[in-house]
C-alpha cells in the first residue's frame, strides 16, 4: 500500500518525498536539500565534547544552541537520522498557546516561562528574528450547551492566573472569525496573547545558529547525522562519558550525555540500560495534520483555532496513559486549525498508539470531516476524502499529510534532567504535543543541570519533571 505524499516546507524551499511502500517509508528517511539541515562531519576520528546531545529535534537543538551561547563549550549532537524532521519537529502547527492549558499544572509555568524566552528569541534583536512569530492569538471552541459552561470556567481560571481570556458569544466568534460556524448553544474564548511561529523554521535557525557559535574562540559545534548510537560509554565507577556509533565513532563527553530523542527516547534508554519501564514511560504517538490550499471564498483565518477538548491532551491522565485509554477505534480526532506562513491552511489533528501506517488516507478524511463541521468551506473536501477512503484508494491529492510520532509520557508531564543512578546521563523528552512550546525552558533547565545555573523556575516544577518520578 502506498504512502501518502507529503510536503516539507520553509520559505527557502520545498522538499517532496518519493512515494514509496509503506515499508520503504518506515524505514527510509527523506533527505533534506537545505544546505543547513543536513550537516555531516567526518567520521574518521572519534570526539571529545562536554555534551553529547542524542536527537536533533526541535528539544536536541534548543539545548545545544543553548549551550553553544555560552563561552567554552563543545557539543556534538547526533542523530540516526539525516532528515532534520523525521520526528514531531516536522510535523506541527507552531502553536505557542496558554488558552488550553491547565493553570493548576506543573507544566503551566514552564510554559509561561518558555513563552517569554521564545519572545525573547524571536524579536528582531533576537538570533531567531525570521521563524515568523505571530501573536496572533487563539480560540477555544465549544459545541453545546454542558461544553460552553466548562470554556466560561476555564476563561475565568485564565483570567486568574495573568491570562486575558475573553468569551464570545457564537455570533461574536463568527464575527472575528467569518469563516467558523459555532452552533447557538456553543461558546467562544479569545486569549488575544498566544502566539505561534514556524516550528521548521526555527529548527533550521537553531541548527545555522549551532554552526556559527561553533566557530567561535572557545567553542565547538559537531553535527552527527546518519549516526545511531549503539550503547553508553561508562568509566569503571559507572559514570557514563559518552556514547559509540554503530559505525564505530566514539562520542567521549566530559560534562554529560543527553538523550532528547523525541518519541523513541524510552526504546534507546531500555535497550542501553537493560530496564524495560524506560519504553513504557516514553513512547510514540502517531498523529496527524493537513496542510491545504484555503478552498475559493474561504475566509483567512485571523487567529489559531482548537475545539475546547483538546485540553483533555494535558489535563485529563486517563488519555495520557497509554493504549487502553484511548477512544474506541484507537484515534483520537480533535480539531485545529490555523493559517502557516506561506499562507497555507494547517488543519488537525489525530493521536493513535497505532504506527502501522499513520499517514492512511482514512485519518486524514476523519480529521477533515471534523473540521467541517467548524469550517463548513471544507465540507467538499471532506466529502471528497471520504469517498477516496471508502474506494480503498491510498492517495489524497487534496493537500499534504504532515505526521510524526508525538514523544507520549505515560506520567502526562516530560522528563527533564539527570538519570537517577547513572552519573552523566540525562533525558530531556515525553513532551507530546509541545515540544515547541516548551523548547527553550527545556533547554534552561537542562543548562541548570548540566553547569550548575539556576533557571527562572521554581524548586517545585524543577522537581515535578525529574526523570523517573510518577
Amino acid at each position: 500500500m502506498a504512502c501518502q505524499p507529503f510536503v516539507i516546507r520553509t520559505t527557502s524551499y520545498r522538499h517532496f518525498a518519493k512515494r514509496t511502500s509503506r515499508l520503504d517509508c518506515q524505514q527510509r528517511k527523506p533527505r533534506l536539500q537545505h544546505r543547513n539541515a543536513c550537516i555531516c562531519s567526518q567520521r574518521d576520528e572519534d570526539y571529545s565534547v562536554d555534551v553529547a546531545v542524542i536527537g536533533s529535534g526541535i528539544i536536541g537543538l534548543a539545548i545545544s544552541h543553548v549551550l553553544l551561547r555560552l563561552e567554552g563549550h563543545r557539543v556534538a549532537l547526533i542523530d540516526a537520522s539525516n532528515n532534520l524532521f523525521s520526528g514531531a519537529t516536522g510535523a506541527g502547527q507552531g502553536y505557542i498557546w496558554l488558552a488550553h492549558r491547565d493553570p493548576q499544572s506543573p507544566a503551566w509555568e514552564l510554559a509561561w516561562r518558555s513563552k517569554e524566552l521564545w519572545r525573547e528569541l524571536t524579536s528582531p534583536a533576537g538570533p531567531l528574528q525570521d521563524c515568523y512569530w505571530q501573536a496572533k492569538g487563539s480560540v477555544l471552541l465549544a459545541t453545546d450547551s454542558a461544553e460552553a459552561e466548562a470554556l466560561r470556567a476555564r476563561a475565568a481560571l485564565l483570567n486568574a492566573s495573568g491570562i486575558q481570556a475573553e468569551v464570545l458569544e457564537p455570533a461574536q466568534a463568527v464575527s472575528l472569525e467569518p469563516a467558523l460556524r459555532l452552533p447557538s448553544d456553543g461558546a467562544a474564548v479569545l486569549v488575544g496573547s498566544d502566539a505561534q511561529l514556524d516550528g521548521r523554521q526555527a529548527a533550521l535557525r537553531l541548527l545555522s545558529e549551532c554552526q556559527s557559535l561553533g566557530k567561535k574562540p572557545g567553542n565547538e559545534f559537531h553535527a552527527l547525522f546518519g549516526e545511531a548510537v549503539e550503547s553508553l560509554c561508562e568509566d569503571s565507577g559507572g559514570r557514563v562519558t559518552g556514547v559509540r556509533t554503530s559505525s564505530g565513532v566514539t562520542v567521549r563527553a566530559s560534562r554529560g550525555t543527553v538523550v532528547a530523542a523525541g518519541a523513541w527516547t524510552g526504546r534507546l534508554l531500555s535497550e542501553w540500560l537493560g530496564d524495560e519501564r524506560w519504553e513504557r514511560a516514553i513512547g510514540p504517538r502517531f498523529g496527524q495534520l493537513l496542510e491545504l490550499k484555503p478552498p475559493p471564498g474561504m475566509a483567512e483565518l485571523r487567529s489559531g483555532l482548537m475545539e475546547s477538548c483538546y485540553a483533555k491532551h494535558y489535563a485529563e491522565p486517563s488519555l495520557a496513559r497509554g493504549p487502553r485509554h484511548v477512544p474506541e477505534g484507537g484515534c483520537d480526532i480533535t480539531f485545529t486549525a490555523t493559517t502557516g506562513a506561506a499562507g497555507e491552511l494547517l488543519v488537525g489533528s489525530s493521536r493513535e498508539f497505532s504506527g502501522d501506517d499513520p499517514t492512511r488516507l482514512e485519518v486524514s478524511a476523519r480529521i477533515l470531516e471534523r473540521a467541517a463541521q467548524f469550517l463548513p468551506s471544507l465540507e467538499g473536501a471532506a466529502a471528497a476524502a471520504q469517498r477516496a477512503a471508502k474506494a480503498g484508494e491510498t492517495q489524497w491529492i487534496g493537500g499534504a499529510v504532515r505526521a510524526g510520532p508525538r514523544p507520549w509520557a505515560a506520567r502526562g508531564l516530560p522528563h527533564i534532567g539527570p538519570v537517577e543512578g547513572r552519573r552523566g546521563l540525562y533525558i530531556a523528552a515525553g513532551h507530546e504535543g509541545s515540544g515547541l512550546t516548551l523548547a527553550p525552558v527545556t533547554a534552561e533547565m537542562m543548562l541548570g543541570h548540566l553547569t550548575g545555573t539556576r533557571p527562572s523556575l521554581s524548586a517545585e516544577a524543577i522537581e515535578s519533571l525529574r526523570p523517573g518520578r510518577r
